[in-house]
């Protein structure tokens, strides 16, 4: 068996028995058709989601921190109905263009303390483009809700 069977029969395997989901490639597709060569990466340094359960309460409310080396944005995002709300700050406050980038994407301003808004977001991945006066573009790392 040379290389070339090798990587066929290794590729023939990998769809058998660990194919790619619906979900998985969706998710990669929409990560593509918006990057943002250039930008610097505002990586998640909190995500409440990761911390355990409230004993009590309903709607569970997500919280996530992303930090750059000049830019913070922290970020609130709440079931409303079928979709979702989210909210946000940025540290330091200041006006930017902000986009939420996903299945369908939004584009925001950021008023002179860092707040800014989405009141209707489709649920699935999501990422935030941030573009500040004075500053090159930042963008979020990707969640999925």
């Amino acid at each position: 068996m040379d290389a070339d069977d090798l990587q066929r029969s290794l590729r023939r395997a990998a769809r058998l028995f660990d194919p790619v989901t619906a979900g998985l490639l969706e998710t990669a597709v929409v990560a593509y058709a918006v990057r943002m060569p250039g930008a610097e990466l505002a990586e998640v340094t909190f995500d409440s989601g990761t911390a355990p359960a409230a004993v009590r309460g309903g709607t569970r409310v997500r919280l996530f921190t992303f930090d750059a080396a000049m830019l913070s944005v922290d970020v609130e995002v709440t079931p409303r109905g079928p979709g979702l709300s989210l909210v946000g700050r940025l540290t330091p406050a200041g006006p930017a263009e902000i986009t939420v980038r996903g299945p369908r994407s939004a584009i925001t301003v950021a008023d002179g303390l860092g707040r800014f808004g989405f009141p209707r977001l489709a649920p699935g991945p999501f990422s935030l483009l941030v573009r500040a006066p004075g500053a090159g573009p930042l963008t979020t790392d990707w969640i999925t809700l």
